[in-house]
């Protein structure tokens, strides 16, 4: 296992703490619900691994370093970026059209990203927005992570959502994991 440099050690302290002292507590934006439920605990338990994007690495290079006997999220950051937000996230979601096979699902985040996503997950109320100049691309199972959306859906989690925010952060994941249960299945008959 490579040496963590010093930046990765910065980034990881920084979303660890968003995630254990933002994203898990209760929020009003949120409906008095926390952000995010399981992001601290991808921490507490040395689930969530962060590592720096290389300026040589492509995308899907960077992710296979996701280990899923180890990682329940890898988080790939990038200092050296050059895309803007909305070409990240066409990138992201590329990437998850064409690679659902592998059963991983990708978010993204950009530094010069607005709207009501940015502003549910606080983002720039947690973090320094000054600070924050990097794009981080989130590596998940997509099981997992679609079953624990699913327990908060029977919870009434998402109730106070926008449908935008819905269809961009529930459907659009559950659209590409109903993909990869139907080819499971033809595989199998």
């Amino acid at each position: 296992m490579a040496k963590k440099t010093r930046m990765e050690e910065k980034v990881r302290k920084e979303l660890e703490d968003w995630a254990i002292n933002f994203l898990e507590v209760p929020n009003e934006k949120n409906g008095s619900l926390s952000v995010c439920p399981y992001a601290g605990n991808a921490f507490r338990k040395g689930k969530a691994r962060v590592i720096e994007k290389k300026p040589s690495e492509t995308l899907s290079e960077a992710v296979k370093q996701f280990d899923p006997k180890k990682d329940d999220v890898l988080i790939i950051f990038n200092t050296n970026y050059e895309l803007s937000a909305s070409s990240l996230h066409h990138e992201v979601d590329s990437w998850n059209e064409w690679n659902y096979e592998t059963g991983l699902y990708l978010m993204a985040f950009h530094p010069d990203e607005e709207g009501e996503a940015v502003e549910m997950f606080g983002t720039y109320d947690f973090l320094n927005e000054a600070e924050l100049d990097y794009t981080m691309v989130f590596v998940q199972k997509i099981e997992p992570l679609d079953d624990a959306a699913i327990f908060l859906e029977e919870k009434g989690y998402y109730d106070d959502w926008s449908f935008g925010q819905y269809k961009d952060l529930v459907l659009k994941r559950r659209a590409i994991r109903e993909k990869l249960n139907k080819i499971k299945k033809e595989r199998y008959l």
